[in-house]
C-alpha cells in the first residue's frame, strides 16, 4: 500500500508539457483545390495544337495536331480561281513553248514597229522588254506555282494560270487573258508614238 501511495504522489507532481505550435486542420475545400489545380501548359503546345478536355478528368487534355495535306494541285489563296490545269511536266513544255513564241513576236514588234531604243531579251525563263520612255516589262516562268508572271508599267504585277480552253488567264479573273492584256498595252504604245497603222499591222503575241 505504501508503494502505491508513493506512485500516486509522484504522478500528481508531473506537470504536462505545453504545446509550442498548433497544427491547422486541412479542410475539405483545401483538399479539393489541391487536387484540381492544373499545371501550366507549355507555350509550344498551345501554339500548334488544339486542346480537348477528357471526359474522365477536367485537368487532362489530348493534343490534336494540325496535320499537313499534300495535293498534286497548287493550293490557292481565298477567293482565287482554280489553279493551272497542267501537271508540272506539261507546264514545262507549254510554258517554254509559249515563251519562245512570245519572244519571237516581240522581236518583230520592237524591230519592225518600235523605236530604235526598244529591245527584248530572253534568258533562263525571264523575258525583259525595254520600251523607253514607257517603261520595262518583265515576264517570267514560275514553275513552283505553275504560272507565268508579268510585271507591266501599265497594269502592274499579274499572275497567270494555264486553262486548257483559254490559255494563260489571270489567277483571280479568267476573263483577263494574258495575250490580250499584253497586246492591248503594246498597241497603245505604238499609237502614242504616232504609229496608228503599225499598231493595227502588228500580228500580236502569237499566243
Amino acid at each position: 500500500m505504501a508503494s502505491s501511495s508513493r506512485v500516486s504522489h509522484l504522478l500528481r507532481g508531473i506537470r504536462p508539457i505545453p504545446h509550442t505550435s498548433t497544427v491547422q486542420p486541412i479542410s475539405k475545400r483545401s483538399i479539393t483545390s489541391l487536387s484540381t489545380r492544373q499545371r501550366p501548359i507549355p507555350s509550344f503546345l498551345t501554339q500548334n495544337t488544339q486542346l480537348r478536355s477528357s471526359p474522365a478528368s477536367s485537368s487532362s487534355f489530348t493534343p490534336i495536331l494540325r496535320g499537313f495535306t499534300t495535293s498534286s494541285r497548287r493550293q490557292t489563296e481565298q477567293g482565287e480561281k482554280p489553279a493551272s490545269t497542267l501537271s508540272p511536266e506539261e507546264y514545262e513544255q507549254v510554258s517554254e513553248r509559249d515563251m519562245d513564241i512570245l519572244h519571237e513576236n516581240l522581236e518583230v514588234y520592237v524591230e519592225q514597229f518600235g523605236q530604235n531604243d526598244w529591245e527584248v531579251e530572253y534568258s533562263s525563263g525571264v523575258m525583259t522588254l525595254l520600251l523607253p520612255p514607257h517603261g520595262t516589262y518583265v515576264i517570267n516562268k514560275q514553275p513552283p506555282n505553275l504560272q507565268i508572271w508579268m510585271s507591266s508599267p501599265v497594269s502592274g504585277p499579274s499572275r497567270f494560270d494555264y486553262i486548257s480552253s483559254k490559255g494563260w488567264v489571270h489567277h483571280r479573273d479568267e476573263s483577263i487573258v494574258f495575250s490580250k492584256l499584253l497586246e492591248g498595252e503594246l498597241r497603245e504604245f505604238l499609237r502614242k508614238s504616232g504609229k496608228e497603222t503599225e499598231a493595227e499591222e502588228w500580228d500580236g503575241t502569237g499566243l
